[in-house]
């Protein structure tokens, strides 16, 4: 993997796009490059909210993502004025992910 590829693969479709999948545990997200997104006219940045069982949960994607070299916007941290604990990273193409857990 490269520094900045943290998704698990890109996969080639017939329209000359690709697909990333993203997986932890039973939940996996795709997202897809510019070339795919311009097809059916959805341009980048998009952003994904991806909801989580537990901080832990939070924490341990964070640590993994950063160990595969993501580019991470915001640390992990639990917010003063709503049980939400979260943190935001940008995918190669601008896309940005909300990791969080909302307790």
């Amino acid at each position: 993997m490269t520094k900045r590829s943290w998704a698990s693969r890109w996969i080639g479709v017939a329209r000359g796009g690709g697909i990333a999948g993203i997986s932890q545990g039973r939940s996996r997200i795709f997202l897809t490059d510019t070339s795919f997104r311009d097809y059916f006219g959805n341009p980048a940045p998009v952003v994904i909210w991806l909801n989580l069982d537990s901080k832990e949960e939070v924490d341990a994607l964070h640590a993994a993502w950063v160990r595969n070299g993501a580019d991470i916007q915001h640390p992990p941290e639990s917010k003063p004025w709503s049980p939400l604990h979260e943190f935001v990273v940008r995918d190669p193409d601008g896309n940005v992910i909300r990791a969080f857990y909302n307790y």
